[in-house]
């Protein structure tokens, strides 16, 4: 339609307008019979919720292997400071038990067994660094066998 009021007196001004109206009433039905249409918009809704929906699926499998290589990252970190702290023990115990043998040894030279006798500690501290180093074999084992 013209924006003023008043007819074109041209009959080929005419002819456009009315060709222009046709084309605009043409898209308004169109835009009508799609909204009455609610077979096709139903479609439309669940092809949407479907895009939606494996989306969602989509970003929760990311979430999850994220989770999983971050869980994963964390047990290796864990298992190389649980490592770290068992060579650690296993250390101080063998110098520990080192100390207290080469004491034994010195005292039993010295022929003092007696005092040998009243101090049960190296045998406990053997059995302590017996102890961290079978641990620690273990550990290495296990982490051999992966």
């Amino acid at each position: 339609m013209t924006t003023n009021n008043t007819t074109p007196t041209d009959p080929e001004q005419l002819r456009e307008e009315i060709e222009q109206t046709r084309a605009e009433l043409g898209e308004t039905a169109a835009a009508l019979a799609a909204k009455a249409d609610v077979k096709a918009r139903a479609k439309d809704a669940a092809a949407d919720a479907r895009a939606r929906a494996a989306q969602a699926a989509t970003d929760a499998r990311a979430r999850a292997a994220q989770a999983a290589t971050d869980a994963r990252a964390r047990a290796a970190q864990a298992a190389t400071d649980a490592r770290a702290r068992a060579a650690e023990a296993a250390a101080e115990a063998k110098d520990r038990a080192s100390q207290e043998l080469a004491l034994t040894q010195q005292q039993l030279k010295n022929r003092d067994v007696a005092s040998v006798a009243r101090r049960p500690a190296p045998m406990i501290v053997l059995a302590v660094a017996a102890s961290g180093i079978a641990a620690l074999a273990i550990i290495l084992i296990r982490r051999a066998r992966r």
